[in-house]
C-alpha cells in the first residue's frame, strides 16, 4: 500500500512538473516575456492569497465596525470579559454600562463582541431569573 501510494505521488509530481518546464523553455527562448513568466506563480499566489484571506478579513473588519457603530442606549452587549451588559450611555469610544442590578462600569466600545438578538436576550434574562431564585 505504500509502494502505491509513493508511486501515484511520483507520477503526480512528475505530471504537474511538465508544464513548468514547458514555460521554462518557452521563457528561455522568448527574452523578455520569460521575466514576466517567472513572476507568474507569484502573482498568482498573491491573488489567491488576497481572494481566501484578505477580502474575508476586510468584509468582517467592516461588519465589525458597523455593528459597534449601531451601539445605542438599551442595547445588550455581550464584552470581551464574557460579560453580559446593557448599555446605559454613549460617549465616543466609551460605553457606560450596567452589568447587574447595582454594578456599573464604564466599557471601551472595542470591547464589545457582539450585541445580542431580543431572542438571545430574553433566554438570558430568563436564566438570570431562574438563577436568582
Amino acid at each position: 500500500m505504500r509502494s502505491t501510494l509513493v508511486s501515484k505521488i511520483l507520477t503526480l509530481t512528475v505530471a504537474l512538473s511538465l508544464p513548468t518546464d514547458m514555460l521554462w523553455a518557452q521563457a528561455s527562448a522568448g527574452g523578455a516575456a520569460g521575466g514576466l513568466l517567472t513572476f507568474m506563480p507569484l502573482v498568482v499566489f498573491v491573488g489567491i492569497f488576497y481572494m481566501l484571506i484578505w477580502r474575508p478579513q476586510q468584509k468582517t473588519n467592516k461588519e465589525r465596525q458597523r455593528m459597534l457603530a449601531a451601539v445605542k442606549r438599551g442595547d445588550k452587549v455581550l464584552t470581551a470579559g464574557g460579560l453580559y451588559a446593557t448599555v446605559q450611555g454613549v460617549r465616543a469610544d466609551i460605553l457606560d454600562v450596567r452589568i447587574g442590578d447595582n454594578a456599573k462600569a464604564e466599557l471601551n466600545r472595542n470591547f464589545v463582541t457582539k450585541v445580542i438578538a431580543a431572542a438571545v436576550e430574553e433566554r438570558v434574562t430568563a436564566a438570570m431569573t431562574a438563577d436568582k431564585k
